[in-house]
């Protein structure tokens, strides 16, 4: 939060927004505590320019519980769209983020500029599990 807040007054802004407008608490590891997302859809900085929203889309923030009040920040970057999607018959949950070409990884034949990530919580660690383009 504090490097938000940084970034928005580095741009001649006013942070307008609290932590409980921005923080969400989701639940993306099975160790059954709470886990935090940031998105930045939420955040003005009045005033200033918002260096949280680009090209990529707007800023998301994932921080995943490791024990007892601690956590991790597991993604930061931009996104199109971030949506957590549950697992089913006691599966992960699954992270989908729309992403940028920038940050797809396979090739793409048909120059689309955005790709579809899939995301799991796996032995300690935020892995992709799939990845494809969409034309829409």
């Amino acid at each position: 939060m504090k490097g938000l807040e940084a970034a928005c007054r580095a741009e001649d802004g006013t942070p307008q927004w609290s932590a409980k407008t921005v923080f969400t608490v989701v639940d993306v590891s099975p160790d059954g505590r709470p886990d935090y997302l940031i998105d930045t859809h939420d955040m003005a900085c009045e005033g200033g320019f918002t260096p949280w929203v680009g090209s990529d889309g707007f800023r998301y923030i994932l921080f995943v519980s490791t024990g007892p009040g601690r956590w991790t920040r597991a993604f930061d970057r931009g996104a199109r769209g971030f949506e957590i999607a549950p697992g089913g018959h006691g599966k992960l949950p699954h992270l989908v983020v729309f992403s940028h070409s920038a940050y797809c990884t396979r090739s793409n034949p048909e120059r689309y500029m955005r790709c579809t990530q899939i995301y799991e919580w796996r032995r300690g660690k935020l892995r992709k599990t799939d990845e494809a383009w969409f034309t829409d």
